[in-house]
C-alpha cells in the first residue's frame, strides 16, 4: 500500500509540476515565486498528512484535533475584525465550523488508517488539480462574487481526478466501482463547497488569508476546509453503504 500511494503522489505532483511551469510562462516573476512557493509548501503538507493518516488513529486524530483548534482560532480572529458582530454570520461560521471539525474528528477517531488516507487522496488531489488546472486553461469563474480566483474548467478537472481516484483506491475503503464513484462524486461536491463557503466568509470579514502559520496557504483553514468539508460526508455515506471502516 505504502509503495503504491507514494508512486501515485509523486506522480501527481510530477505532472502537476508540469502543469505549473506550463502555467508561469507568461506570469510575472513575483507571481510565479509565489506559486512555486505554494506548490512547494503543499508538497510538503500532502506528504506530511499522508503519512499522519498512516500512523496510526491515535496519531492522526491527534493531528486533526491541532489542526481544527488553530482553525477555530483563525475563525474567532477573523470574525473579530468584523464590523457586524450583532449579526448571524459570526454565529453562523462559529456554529458551521463546529459542526465541520466536530465530523471531522469523528471521522479520525473511528476509521482505518487505510479508510483515512483514502479521502485525504481524494480531497489533495481535488485541491491540487482543481487550481492547477485553473491556472492552465481556467476561463470561466465557478463563482465570481465568491471567489474570483476559482475557475468551472479548475473545478471540473480536480473532480474528474479525484473521481478516478476514489476509484483506483477503493479497496482502501472496500468499495466496490460503483460506490467508490458515487463517493468521488459526493466528497468532490462537498470539498467545492467547503472550499467556496470559506471564500465567502472571508471575503465578509474583509481578509484574504485566515492565517499566516503555513507560509503560502492562506492558513489552516484555507489548506483543509475542503478535507473537513468532506471526511464528515464520506463517514454517512460510507455508513448508508454499510462499508467496513
Amino acid at each position: 500500500m505504502a509503495l503504491l500511494v507514494a508512486l501515485f503522489l509523486e506522480s501527481g505532483f510530477i505532472i502537476g509540476a508540469a502543469a505549473m511551469y506550463a502555467a508561469n510562462r507568461h506570469v510575472e516573476m513575483r507571481v510565479k515565486k509565489n506559486r512555486w512557493f505554494k506548490f512547494s509548501t503543499y508538497f510538503l503538507i500532502v506528504h506530511f498528512m499522508a503519512l499522519a493518516s498512516c500512523s496510526g488513529r491515535t496519531i492522526f486524530v491527534v493531528v486533526v484535533f491541532f489542526l481544527t483548534s488553530i482553525g477555530a482560532f483563525e475563525i474567532f480572529k477573523a470574525t473579530s475584525s468584523v464590523r457586524f458582530l450583532r449579526s448571524a454570520t459570526p454565529i453562523c461560521a462559529y456554529g458551521l465550523y463546529t459542526a465541520a471539525a466536530a465530523g471531522t474528528l469523528f471521522f479520525a477517531a473511528h476509521v482505518s488508517s487505510a479508510t483515512a488516507l483514502y479521502v485525504y487522496l481524494i480531497v489533495c488531489v481535488l485541491d491540487g488539480f482543481s487550481q492547477i488546472i485553473g491556472q492552465t486553461i481556467g476561463k470561466h469563474r465557478l463563482s465570481a462574487l465568491i471567489s474570483p480566483n476559482k475557475t468551472i474548467e479548475g473545478a471540473a478537472g480536480g473532480a474528474l481526478f479525484a473521481i478516478v481516484t476514489a476509484i483506483v483506491f477503493r479497496s482502501f475503503a472496500a468499495f466496490d466501482f460503483v460506490q467508490a464513484l458515487v463517493c468521488g462524486v459526493l466528497l468532490s461536491c462537498a470539498g467545492i463547497f467547503g472550499d467556496l463557503l470559506a471564500s465567502r466568509y472571508k471575503r465578509l470579514c474583509g481578509i484574504k488569508d485566515f492565517g499566516a502559520l503555513l507560509p503560502g496557504q492562506g492558513g489552516i483553514i484555507d489548506r483543509f476546509n475542503s478535507f473537513y468539508a468532506a471526511a464528515p460526508v464520506f463517514f454517512v455515506y460510507a455508513f448508508i453503504v454499510k462499508s467496513t471502516f
